[in-house]
C-alpha cells in the first residue's frame, strides 16, 4: 500500500472514531505532521504559503491554517489530483467575482470529513 493510501486509511479511521466518540489508538500529532509534510511536497502553492507563515512546525497546533481566499488565487491541490480529477468544487465567488476551486479524484474522504464534523459538533 502506498504511503498516501495508508495515510488516507488512518485519517479515515481516525475521523470515524472521532465522530462516534470511540477511542482510536493513533499518534494524531504524528499523523497530522506527516500529512502536512506530504502536502507541502505535493502542493507548491501550499509549501510557499507555509514557508511564509511558519517554515517548520514541530507540533500539530503550529500548523498554519489556509485562508479561504488562497483557493481563489492559487492551485491548492496537487498536480496529481488535477490529472486524476473527477470532481471540481467551486465557490460562488460572490465576494469578489473570483471563484475558489479545488479538484478531487474522488469525494470519499471529503464526504467523511463533512459527516464526521457534523456528527461531532451538531449531533
Amino acid at each position: 500500500m502506498s504511503w498516501a493510501l495508508d495515510t488516507q486509511r488512518l485519517v479515515s479511521q481516525w475521523m470515524r472514531a472521532w465522530a462516534s466518540g470511540e477511542p482510536f489508538e493513533v499518534d494524531f500529532e504524528g499523523l497530522a505532521l506527516e500529512l502536512h509534510a506530504y502536502q507541502r511536497q505535493q502542493i507548491a502553492a501550499f509549501d510557499l504559503y507555509c514557508r511564509s507563515r511558519r517554515p517548520s512546525a514541530h507540533e500539530y497546533h503550529e500548523l498554519p491554517f489556509v485562508p479561504v481566499g488562497a483557493y481563489k488565487i492559487a492551485q491548492m491541490y496537487s498536480s496529481e489530483a488535477l490529472a486524476s480529477s473527477k470532481v471540481r468544487f467551486e465557490t460562488s465567488g460572490t465576494s469578489d467575482g473570483r471563484p475558489g476551486t479545488i479538484e478531487l479524484s474522488d469525494t470519499r474522504l471529503y464526504d467523511l470529513s463533512l459527516r464526521a464534523s457534523f456528527h461531532h459538533f451538531v449531533v
